[in-house]
Formats: C-alpha cells, sequence, structure tokens
C-alpha cells in the first residue's frame, strides 16, 4: 500500500500534451536512434542493458571527442543488433562491431577526465580503435566503454543551474559519458519558435534531446515544469541544458553551420545563466524520482514551479 500511494501522481497535475518521440544515443556525438519505448533509471534511458551515451572516441592523450570538435561523428549511426553495438557510415564499406556489454575488464582501463572529473572507462580494442582512425583520418583514436565493472561517474554538483533545488538523484546515481544529467526533454511548440526566428529550420535532433513532447502550451513553458509524470516514471526538473556549438553541427551533412546557427539566434533571446561560459538555454535536463517504462504516446502531466 505505501508503494502503491507513493506511485500515483497528486490528483492536482495537468496534462501538457503527449511523449512523441523518444532518442537514444547509445555512442557519445553519434547519430541517436529513435525507439518506441525505454525503461528509465537513474542513469538514463536503458534498453535492454545497454545505456544512453555508454561509449565515446577519445584522442591519443585520452580526451573525450565531441561533434563540435569532430562534426563527421553524427554521421556515424549504431544500432543494436542482438548482443552487439553494430556503427556504420556512408563513407566505410565496413561497419564496426563490439559486444553490447561484458562480463570482464577484457581490455585496458582507460583513465579519462571528462566534465573536469576523473573516470575509468575500458577500452574496446584494436579493431574499434582501427575503425574509427580510419574514418576520422586521425592515428591513434580509441572507442572506450562505461561498463558496470568499474566505477561510474557521478552527476557533476552545479547547484547556480538548478531551479527547484532537485537533488540529482541517489549518491550512487551515475551518469557515465553523459554530460552533465542523466536526461534531456524538449518540446515542439519550443523548437517551432525557434525555427521561425531562423532563416533555415532545424530539426529537434540537433539538441540530442531524449524525449520530444508535443504540447499545447506555449515556448519555453517547459522551464517551469517542476515535476513530470511520463507512463510509470516521475522526474523532477533539474536544470535548463546551456548548450554548446555541438548543435551547429548539421546531422545531414556532417558539417558546421557558418553563421554559428542556431547558437546565435538563442544567444539574442535565451541567454539565462551568467558568465562568459554559458550559452543560451533550450531543452531542460531532468532526474528520475520514479523509475518505469515509457512508450510514446504516453500522456505527459506535470506541477509547475508555483504549485
Amino acid at each position: 500500500m505505501t508503494w502503491t500511494k507513493r506511485r500515483q501522481r497528486p490528483p492536482h497535475v495537468e496534462c501538457v500534451g503527449t511523449l512523441r518521440r523518444i532518442r537514444f544515443h547509445p555512442v557519445k556525438s553519434c547519430c541517436g536512434i529513435e525507439v518506441d519505448e525505454v525503461d528509465c533509471t537513474h542513469n538514463g534511458v536503458n534498453i535492454g542493458g545497454t545505456k544512453d551515451r555508454q561509449w565515446a572516441f577519445v584522442t591519443p592523450d585520452h580526451q573525450v571527442v565531441h561533434a563540435k570538435d569532430e562534426p563527421s561523428l553524427v554521421l556515424i549511426q549504431p544500432s543494436l543488433k542482438g548482443d552487439q553495438l553494430v556503427l556504420t557510415t556512408p563513407s566505410m564499406d565496413t561497419s564496426l562491431q563490439v559486444p553490447r556489454d561484458y562480463k570482464s575488464l577484457e581490455h585496458p582501463v582507460i583513465n579519462i577526465n571528462f566534465w573536469r572529473q576523473d573516470f575509468q572507462v575500458m577500452d574496446c580494442g584494436d579493431d574499434a580503435a582501427a575503425w574509427i582512425s580510419k574514418y576520422l583520418g586521425k592515428e591513434g583514436y580509441r572507442m572506450v566503454f562505461s561498463t558496470r565493472l568499474l566505477p561510474d561517474r557521478p552527476v557533476p554538483p552545479q547547484p547556480d543551474k538548478h531551479l527547484f533545488n532537485a537533488a540529482p538523484g541517489p549518491k550512487d546515481t551515475g551518469i557515465g559519458l553523459k554530460n552533465e544529467r542523466p536526461y534531456l526533454l524538449g518540446t515542439n511548440t519550443s523548437l517551432d519558435d525557434l525555427n521561425s526566428k531562423l532563416d533555415v529550420e532545424i530539426p529537434m535532433e540537433r539538441f540530442r534531446p531524449n524525449f520530444i513532447i508535443d504540447t499545447h502550451c506555449p515556448p519555453y513553458d517547459e522551464d517551469n515544469w517542476r515535476e513530470i509524470f511520463i507512463g510509470d516514471a516521475k522526474f523532477s526538473t533539474l536544470s535548463m541544458c546551456d548548450r554548446c556549438p555541438i548543435t551547429t553541427v548539421d546531422i545531414d551533412t556532417g558539417t558546421k553551420d557558418p553563421l554559428g546557427e542556431p547558437l546565435k539566434t538563442l544567444r539574442s533571446y535565451r541567454k539565462l545563466y551568467s558568465g562568459a561560459r554559458r550559452g543560451p538555454c533550450f531543452n531542460t535536463t531532468l532526474t528520475a524520482d520514479w523509475l518505469g517504462r515509457v512508450k510514446v504516446g504516453d500522456k505527459v502531466y506535470v506541477l509547475r514551479d508555483s504549485e
């Protein structure tokens, strides 16, 4: 009975729309996968034990590679086939296959510093290294895996960005190779508003959210959604997401926008955090309070900041 009561939505929640799309990005900075349903954990979306942003590429000196520096990464298409992660790209005749999980530390452990946090990952082997080095045309690059066999990277503390004083999850919450937070949410009306200000419209995939909501609410209304209920899960909003130059990378061509859009336009009206290093805000970051499954078509209910 206690569990049932805890999982019931409050009676005064507001239905703001529908979960229209779910995006899953197993490899950092690569193309995403569209899915119909996911399990929501404290660590982010999960498909059959595979986590969001569980793999990444690193330079010879073990720096994580981002699409803002290597924009052609967005043309690499991951897929999950059985117990393998498969990577393909239009410019390569051969695909890459790596296991979705490992029972032991089969390859060397690499120490990296990611978002000013020391973090251990496992190398994915020489075949993966040769494949990504050939694709990028640069020697010495490696593919790495955030494995459950090593301590996970904790959510980085950023209290200056928290909107509603929500905790970033239990103390053991880890986010692996995600930048800052377990989940990212965007809405159709905010994207429509941004596109109305651009000369060339852009898709939501530029911003790489997990959840895309069709809502009747005004643009950026999600800034005020303190608690969010979707399917079996409940989320708390942690912060508005300040954006970096990866959003300027065209996902169809793997090239940067020559005018720096959409960041240039967003800076004119969505610079919400102080500090020169803070980018303009688009989408909101979330943490999961109730774990469970969410599906495309689920209704989305919220409690607002004032409630």
